[in-house]
């Protein structure tokens, strides 16, 4: 039986990536208790139609610091509000998108 790869290598799950050179980024946020591998598959559609897609991690997901709690939500919050002021100072438009569950 063939091997994913991705699946074989846990640690792919929290890298944050950016793909693509577009000229209007997107700011992928994954879902809960997951982490940026599962935008990956989108991110690199969305590079195939001329945008930049960044996927990040999420405080408390995959691991990272923080532990998944109540308060995290202020955390994303904020890791999504740093995120996208560091896009907007690059690219003229920014998308955000998002899975909710």
């Amino acid at each position: 039986m063939q091997q994913n790869s991705i699946l074989s290598d846990l640690s792919l799950y929290n890298k944050e990536f950016t793909l693509g050179n577009g000229n209007t980024a997107c700011l992928l946020i994954h879902g809960f208790g997951c982490g940026p591998i599962q935008m990956r598959e989108i991110a690199e559609r969305l590079c195939k139609w001329g945008f930049t897609a960044r996927g990040i991690l999420l405080p408390g997901h995959c691991g990272n610091t923080g532990g998944l709690s109540f308060n995290s939500h202020h955390d994303w919050k904020e890791k999504v509000e740093f995120e996208y002021r560091q896009l907007k100072m690059k690219y003229r438009q920014v998308v955000i998108i998002g899975l909710v569950f």
